[in-house]
């Protein structure tokens, strides 16, 4: 059965549910015909992974890459679970204001950040938690008669 079948069918099952009065379920179904749709869609080399739209728009986060494809700054598509976003509408973004809020966010965040890595950039790692913590004392669950309440 082809996807242009399945998704006529799964309307039909939309219209139903919306006429027995069960709209969440009926809107459920319809985000699966449309799924369903756009899988149909051949994949163009105009669209790019979201990891590639990070990199062309300086950005890291491909969270937000998907997030603003969600909000319709970016042109986005699903393709089973991942989401692509087409190179134009990432070229025409590149000068906007989101995306210099962004990069200045996330040197705002590196720079917040920069005091807890070590003098070589390497953190907390290597360090013996045991010996360098600050606080002395029992802990909560530790009880001074040695048995628990």
């Amino acid at each position: 059965m082809l996807n242009a079948e399945r998704v006529r069918k799964l309307e039909e099952v939309v219209d139903r549910l919306r006429k027995l009065g069960t709209p969440d379920l009926a809107e459920q179904v319809r985000q699966v015909a449309n799924d369903l749709r756009h899988e149909e869609q051949p994949v163009s080399p105009d669209l790019i992974t979201t990891g590639d739209a990070t990199e062309l728009l300086g950005v890291r986060s491909i969270n937000t890459i998907k997030r603003w494809a969600r909000e319709g700054l970016l042109d986005g598509y699903r393709r089973g679970g991942r989401v692509l976003v087409t190179r134009a509408s990432v070229q025409r973004m590149a000068d906007a204001p989101a995306v210099a809020d962004q990069r200045a966010f996330e040197r705002d965040v590196t720079a917040a950040l920069a005091p807890f890595d070590g003098p070589s950039g390497e953190g907390l790692e290597g360090q013996d938690l045991a010996t360098s913590a600050t606080w002395e004392g029992r802990k909560p669950w530790e009880h001074t008669h040695g048995t628990a309440r």
